[in-house]
């Protein structure tokens, strides 16, 4: 889905999380009421999992995405926050 471009930097690393914390486990998407999709059609959601952990958080953590604060959503703060603390880390995506 990048068109033709190549991957973002940390994209695989990204992927293998993803897959480590979600393969074959039930996920529960908490979609936002005034914004579940992006502007490409693309759903947008928080990612919880029914041990507590937050997808969505983990990547944060692992400096592997980047809070997005272009919409306001419920987990805008929290979210903010754990990047700030992977920033501090200097990991992923902050390590440079």
């Amino acid at each position: 889905a990048n068109f033709g471009k190549p991957a973002e930097p940390w994209a695989d690393d990204a992927i293998a999380l993803t897959s480590s914390l979600c393969d074959h486990k039930l996920v529960i998407l908490r979609l936002e009421y005034d914004r579940p999709r992006d502007s490409f059609g693309r759903v947008l959601a928080h990612i919880d999992l029914p041990d507590g952990i937050v997808v969505n958080e983990a990547l944060l953590d692992a400096g592997l995405a980047k809070a997005d604060d272009r919409w306001a959503h419920s987990r805008l703060v929290r979210y903010a926050q754990v990047e700030m603390a992977a920033r501090k880390k200097r990991i992923g995506v902050w390590s440079k």
